[in-house]
């Protein structure tokens, strides 16, 4: 297991309780996961802890881009990968072991293995 200071972290972005904890379920230990409602949470989170990774989900794709932006011009993220998880995610309690990303059909494994690819080029976080 990594030290804490190796950790990569990655901070999500959401409107769904449960997609956040399906998230952090999936994600850790092996990253460490904040999740956060708001804009002005998730630019304290980004300036305090700068997560290698931004993952957003809030209902309409729009919003979720319109935030990203919001955060990159006051931030300093302008290279942070970011996710944005689409939809509302209607039926997550029928189907707790998958979701769609970007349309694409995604479980555990398949978005672990997402992140991983990702965050390989990903600068250290300092």
């Amino acid at each position: 297991m990594k030290g804490e200071a190796d950790m990569q972290r990655v901070l999500v972005i959401h409107n769904v309780v449960g997609l956040a904890l399906l998230l952090k379920g999936w994600l850790e230990p092996e990253f460490e996961v904040d999740h956060v409602t708001s804009a002005l949470a998730a630019k304290e989170s980004i300036l305090t802890y700068r997560p290698t990774l931004l993952i957003v989900q809030l209902g309409e794709q729009e919003t979720g881009i319109m935030l990203v932006k919001f955060l990159r011009d006051n931030t300093g993220i302008k290279d942070l990968p970011t996710f944005y998880i689409s939809g509302s995610i209607v039926g997550i309690g029928t189907a707790p072991d998958s979701l769609p990303i970007l349309g694409i059909p995604c479980d555990a494994q398949v978005f672990h293995d997402m992140i991983a690819t990702v965050l390989k080029g990903a600068p250290a976080t300092s």
